[in-house]
């Protein structure tokens, strides 16, 4: 099995950030909408991080991109039950 490895570190990631880019988040969800996996991503990194997951994604999945506020809404929700 071979393992690829993402396009962008979590280093690459907060360079652009303190550079001034914008923080968005990259999540695969299952048909059910359980997270697979997440990435956190800039404007100027996310189509290439986009086309990795759509090339890695699991078949009955989805991508979605979502600020970073959305996202910890959903997390902060999710753990009040």
């Amino acid at each position: 099995m071979r393992i690829q490895q993402r396009p962008f570190s979590k280093a690459d990631v907060v360079e652009r950030v303190t550079a001034g880019e914008q923080l968005v988040c990259l999540t695969e969800r299952a048909a059910n909408g359980t997270e697979i996996r997440s990435a956190a991503a800039t404007a100027s990194t996310i189509p290439i991080q986009r086309q990795y997951f759509e090339t890695t994604r699991e078949p009955d999945s989805s991508i979605e991109i979502r600020g970073l506020v959305d996202v910890l809404a959903q997390r902060l929700d999710s753990l009040r039950g």
